[in-house]
């Protein structure tokens, strides 16, 4: 039996990233946020669970990150070479940057031909017509 909607979605494959920024986000943190998700698509009636999950959930992250960055210091105390590269990679300093083949010209123009494509595409077509519900239960 398909799945509702697949036929109007195409299937798409993605690729998840981790952040290098992240090193501290671990199989801790990864739970503790699971378990705020799940909460959140309960009843309303959850919201006081949900919120104490996500203030724990904060806590862990905040725990982690520090212990992450106090043993990372600790340990590269007498490396200041070595702490500055980490210092530069959470930074993000380092990383290629952008094209520039690309000019600011080239890109406006690309957007003014979609939006023109877009309008002549549509031209030809019949006006809409809104109805206000809000108005309708007003009456």
């Amino acid at each position: 039996m398909p799945i509702r909607g697949l036929r109007l979605l195409p299937l798409r494959t993605s690729t998840r990233r981790s952040r290098p920024s992240d090193a501290w986000f671990d199989d801790d943190c990864r739970n503790a946020k699971r378990r705020v998700e799940r909460r959140a698509r309960r009843s309303s009636a959850a919201r006081t669970v949900w919120k104490s999950e996500l203030r724990a959930y904060r806590r862990v992250i905040g725990r982690k990150r520090q212990a992450f960055w106090k043993t990372l210091i600790t340990e590269q105390q007498s490396k200041p070479r070595q702490m500055w590269r980490s210092i530069d990679k959470l930074l993000g300093r380092g990383r290629s940057q952008g094209s520039d083949d690309v000019s600011a010209g080239d890109f406006h123009s690309f957007f003014d031909k979609k939006v023109s494509d877009i309008r002549a595409s549509t031209s030809s077509s019949s006006s809409s017509s809104f109805v206000c519900t809000l108005c309708r239960n007003e009456q």
